[in-house]
């Protein structure tokens, strides 16, 4: 795993490299009019962000429980030699591994904002939409939401933990694909992270921390608009397919008439 590991971070650095040759983001952009790879490039770079946070998020978890505890004098204290022995092992190894995933997941992170930039259309492809949007809901859920208190932990740049910096290049990623129909609605009909209470603190976070312009911030603003507009449209549309058990009442004895 820690090969695998080192060399998706390495291959991941040389795309960053490559991005400032146009000759070879002209290249890059001529891949993406290669379906089945570029749509299989992408589903792998999805997979990786997913799994890179939850494992950075356990870890991170592991690593403040401990911190936390060994801050505890008296709790501290009362553990014995061996169990003190072991918590250090396991801070030992969750830093360790979260070092590695963390620095993996910004670059994995990086990359996507820089394919999005400058190619946004081939990201609205079916087999990429869902996935994506279902990727970025997920980590603005982890970044802004409840669970993100629980990623603070002591000394973070020691494990390049830059969570601010993270949620500025997924917002990124919103905003360069903001102009896609298809990802609006994959956005608001993806129901296990999305919420607008969440955007809205993710709006004011980077407003408050200048992670982004006032012009950016309008276009986030204005996706999300453009995300419960359809959000609405689609409860409506539910709503009106519904017909009242009253009406389904009258409706079988008026059959039951004509009969």
């Amino acid at each position: 795993m820690t090969l695998t590991v080192n060399i998706r971070y390495y291959i991941a650095m040389i795309f960053r490299v490559m991005w400032t040759n146009p000759t070879h983001r002209e290249a890059l952009r001529r891949e993406a009019d290669r379906v089945d790879q570029f749509v299989r490039f992408i589903n792998l770079l999805i997979n990786d962000t997913t799994y890179l946070l939850d494992e950075s998020l356990t870890n991170l978890q592991k690593i403040r429980t401990i911190q936390r505890l060994k801050q505890d004098v008296a709790a501290w204290n009362a553990l014995d030699a061996e169990q003190k022995k072991d918590r250090e092992s396991e801070l030992k190894q969750a830093e360790r591994t979260a070092k590695m995933d963390i620095n993996l997941c910004n670059e994995t992170v990086r990359l996507l904002k820089l394919l999005t930039e400058e190619t946004s259309k081939p990201f609205a492809r079916p087999e990429i939409v869902d996935r994506l949007a279902a990727m970025l809901n997920y980590n603005v859920n982890l970044l802004a939401g409840p669970q993100s208190q629980d990623l603070k932990v002591d000394n973070m740049q020691d494990y390049k933990w830059q969570p601010k910096l993270l949620l500025s290049d997924v917002l990124s990623i919103y905003l360069n694909l903001a102009d896609l129909a298809d990802f609006h609605e994959a956005i608001a009909r993806e129901g296990r992270s999305y919420s607008k209470e969440l955007f809205d603190k993710a709006e004011n976070i980077a407003r408050r921390t200048a992670m982004k312009t006032e012009d950016e911030i309008v276009k986030l603003r204005s996706l999300i608009e453009k995300v419960e507009k359809i959000r609405a449209d689609d409860i409506a549309d539910e709503e009106a397919g519904e017909v009242p058990d009253e009406f389904l009442g009258e409706c079988r004895i008026s059959f039951g008439n004509k009969h």
